[in-house]
Order: structure tokens, then C-alpha cells, then sequence
């Protein structure tokens, strides 16, 4: 029982740690986009306190409206993106929840297995200690006889 123990604890404990491994990837490519958007906030910053003989030019050929139309494009798809890493790390952290308990579960039973097989163990050479005692005093005593079926009236 106790190698079954051993063996579900060592899985669960590696399932705990793919889905934490998981999520971590899931948790850093969030923050791989979130430091995009906030380089593309502050590019378009930039640009609008940009050198305004610069800014005259791009307004007299549209470009600041392209420039504008880009961004929000890819603002809004960054957004998305974002939206979609965030769902999928609430999923990611509901398994590593889930199997976290499995794992501590797993570790808590193989641990109370093994104190309970040490106790049986104590408990079985407490026994065989006082029956060994128990035995040899009952030699010591003059009178008393050991497997002669006790005292007979014969």
C-alpha cells in the first residue's frame, strides 16, 4: 500500500508541476504583451511631442492619420491577444489549483500511511518486548514452571 502511496504522490506532484509550469509560461507571455502595449502607448507619446516642423510635414501628407489608424489597429489587436492570455490563464490557474490539492492530498495520505505503519511497528515490538519479559521473569520465579501445562492436582 505504501509503494501505491509513494507512486501517487510522485504523480500528482508532477502533474502540480506541468500545469505550474504552464501557467508560468501563459503568466510571462501576458507580460511580454502588456510591456508591448505600453511601448506602443509610449511611442505614440513620443510622436506627439516629436519635433513640430516634423509633425507639419506628416499632417500636410496624412501621415499622422496613418500613423493614428496603425495604432489603433495594432492597440487593438494587442488588446485582443491580451484578452485571450488572460482567459487562458484563468483556466491555467484553476488546473494548477486543482492539481496542487491532488498533490497535497496525495502527500498528506502517503504521510499518515507511513505514521500509522510506524506506530503498528511500535505497537508490535512493544508486544513481543513485554511478552519476551514477560517470559523470562516467569523463568526466574522459583515455583513457577513454563509448558508444563500449569499447576495440575495430580
Amino acid at each position: 500500500m505504501s509503494r501505491l502511496l509513494d507512486d501517487l504522490a510522485a504523480v500528482t506532484d508532477a502533474a502540480y508541476r506541468a500545469d505550474l509550469a504552464g501557467l508560468k509560461s501563459i503568466v510571462a507571455e501576458e507580460d511580454e504583451l502588456r510591456r508591448n502595449l505600453a511601448n506602443l502607448a509610449a511611442e505614440e507619446r513620443r510622436s506627439a511631442t516629436a519635433d513640430p516642423d516634423r509633425v507639419l510635414a506628416l499632417n500636410q501628407i496624412g501621415g499622422d492619420i496613418l500613423w493614428r489608424a496603425w495604432v489603433g489597429r495594432k492597440r487593438e489587436a494587442l488588446n485582443l491577444r491580451l484578452a485571450t492570455v488572460i482567459a487562458r490563464k484563468l483556466a491555467a490557474a484553476q488546473a494548477v489549483l486543482n492539481s496542487f490539492g491532488r498533490s497535497s492530498i496525495a502527500e498528506d495520505l502517503r504521510r499518515q500511511a507511513g505514521e500509522k505503519h510506524r506506530s503498528e511497528q511500535a505497537t508490535r515490538r512493544t508486544i513481543a518486548d513485554q511478552t519476551l519479559m514477560t517470559l523470562t521473569a516467569g523463568r526466574t520465579r522459583p515455583g513457577i514452571r513454563i509448558g508444563t501445562g500449569g499447576n495440575s492436582a495430580r
